[in-house]
C-alpha cells in the first residue's frame, strides 16, 4: 500500500485540533431483541403490551425522556419447521411493522425495516431526529442449512447519526446448548459477509453536502490561499 505523506500530516494537524470543529451531543438509543416463536402480535393481546414495553415510564425517566431511536430485533417471526416459512415471511413482518408503529406512535417514523426469513430487524426516529440521520445501509447474510439457508443469519443495519457511524446487527444462530462452536461460525461469516455499500441516493447526498459546503464557504469569504512554495517532486 502506498504511504501518502501529505494526507496523513494533513489528517494528523486536524486531528490535533478536533475539539475546536467538533460538538458533542447526546444521543437515546432503545435496543431489544426478542425471539417472538413465530406468534403474530395480536392486536387485542399485543398491542397494549408492545405500547408498554416500548414507552415504560420507568424506562422513559432512566433515558431521561423518550428515545431518539428505537432499535428493535425480532427472531422466529415464522415457524421455521414449516415448508410454508419463506412464504410467510411477508405477511409476518408487515404485521409486526404495523404493531410497533402503532405503539410507537405518530411521533416517530421508521427508518429502515428488513426480513430474512425468520428475522426482522426495525429502527424508528424522532420525526425531528429524522434530518440528522442518513446512510441508511442494509446487509443480510443467511447461514443456515447448507451455509445458505436464510433460517439462520444475520441482518445488520448501518445509520449515520450526525457525524457518527452506528451499526446495529440481529442474529440468529446455529441450535442447542452445546453446539458453541456453530454458533462461532455462524458469528464469524455473518462478522465477514456484512457489507454496507452506499446507494445513489447515499452518494448523492453527500455531493449536495459538498456543494453546499463550497457555498457556505464562498458566502462567509473563505478563499484558498495562493501557493507560494514551488512543487517539491522533480523529474528527470
Amino acid at each position: 500500500m502506498d504511504w501518502d505523506v501529505a494526507n496523513e500530516y494533513f489528517e494528523w494537524e486536524v486531528l490535533k485540533e478536533w475539539k475546536q470543529y467538533t460538538e458533542k451531543k447526546k444521543v437515546n438509543i432503545f435496543c431489544s431483541t426478542y425471539n417472538v416463536g413465530a406468534k403474530l402480535p395480536l392486536t387485542e393481546r399485543s398491542g397494549t403490551g408492545l405500547q408498554q414495553l416500548l414507552s415504560d415510564q420507568e424506562m422513559l425517566e432512566a433515558y431521561g425522556g423518550a428515545p431518539d431511536i428505537y432499535v428493535l430485533a425480532f427472531q422466529e417471526i415464522v415457524d421455521l419447521s414449516s415448508a410454508s416459512s419463506y412464504l410467510l415471511e411477508g405477511e409476518a413482518k408487515l404485521e409486526w411493522e404495523q404493531q410497533v408503529s402503532e405503539a410507537l406512535g405518530s411521533g416517530y417514523d421508521q427508518l429502515c425495516s428488513k426480513s430474512l426469513v425468520g428475522l426482522l430487524l426495525l429502527a424508528y426516529a424522532k420525526k425531528e431526529m429524522k434530518e440528522h440521520i442518513s446512510e441508511c445501509l442494509i446487509s443480510t447474510c443467511a447461514v443456515g442449512l447448507f451455509g445458505t439457508v436464510g433460517n439462520k443469519g444475520g441482518i445488520g443495519i448501518h445509520l449515520k447519526v450526525y457525524d457518527s457511524n452506528l451499526c446495529f446487527i440481529s442474529s440468529h444462530l446455529a441450535a442447542q446448548q452445546n453446539n458453541v462452536q456453530g454458533r462461532n461460525q455462524d458469528f464469524w461469516k455473518i462478522l465477514e459477509n456484512l457489507k454496507f455499500i452506499k446507494t445513489e441516493e447515499s452518494v448523492s447526498k453527500l455531493e449536495m453536502e459538498i456543494d453546499e459546503s463550497k457555498k457556505m464557504a464562498k458566502e462567509n469569504g473563505l478563499k484558498k490561499k495562493r501557493q507560494v512554495m514551488p512543487p517539491a517532486t522533480m523529474f528527470c
